[in-house]
């Protein structure tokens, strides 16, 4: 808001074609982002005694195993719910 003012609402805002603050920002923190994870992958693998693919590695093997119980969970509640629908039809 302080940057822009009113022209933040307006319906022509960043289709000007020129580069905004608005979209330097955007990359500034998406680099400030990678950054961060890249230190965050080293802390990781400093206190694990990994180096640092070793940590990433250990997270993409939690994500997975987390993608999986939702995954497990989400087929056994529809299943569940398709089971008391047939039933219903049924009776």
């Amino acid at each position: 808001m302080g940057a822009y003012g009113p022209t933040l609402f307006a319906d022509n805002f960043g289709k000007d074609g020129g580069i905004s603050l608005f979209q330097v920002m955007l990359c500034v923190q998406f680099v400030v982002n990678v950054w961060a994870f890249i230190i965050f992958l080293h802390g990781l693998g400093e206190v694990q005694g990994f180096s640092a693919w070793k940590a990433l590695l250990n997270l993409i093997i939690v994500a997975v195993i987390w993608i999986a119980i939702v995954v497990i969970v989400a087929w056994a509640i529809i299943s569940i719910n398709a089971a008391a629908q047939i039933t219903a039809i049924h009776w």
